[in-house]
């Protein structure tokens, strides 16, 4: 094989003849690519306990990577669920999660205490062609 594809050298090091080492990138290895980039919300009623959650196809055929972040429109804090499968409540903490299938990216919200007013919660997410073994 040439020597070709994607290289970014570390300061110092010439990307042209730079090891793998000296490398910051290289297309030489397998690469997350991503498959689709969207935004989703789940709006949480006032005065609710019962989870709410979304569904958006991604039309794979099989289970790949994803990587999600939420935006709470109350304070506008921007967090990354803890896991695929999002991270409980205590305390009057909501669950906030996510999980793939074959299908679907599918996105939540369960508050352990209802709250005043509606709350909408935005899931940024990533969709990879690359599968979960």
């Amino acid at each position: 094989m040439g020597n070709y594809g994607i290289k970014i050298s570390k300061v110092g090091s010439d990307v042209k003849t730079a090891t793998d080492k000296n490398l910051i990138l290289t297309s030489k290895y397998p690469i997350f690519k991503i498959h689709t980039i969207g935004t989703t919300t789940v709006t949480v009623p006032a005065n609710s306990t019962v989870t709410q959650s979304t569904n958006v196809a991604h039309g794979l055929g099989f289970t790949p990577a994803a990587q999600v972040f939420v935006i709470v429109n109350e304070a506008g804090d921007i967090f990354k669920t803890n896991a695929q499968y999002g991270s409980g409540y205590a305390n009057g903490y909501p669950a906030i999660g996510w999980f793939v299938d074959s299908n679907n990216i599918t996105c939540y919200v369960k508050h352990g205490i209802a709250y005043g007013s509606d709350i909408v919660y935005t899931f940024n997410y990533i969709i990879f062609y690359e599968r979960i073994l």
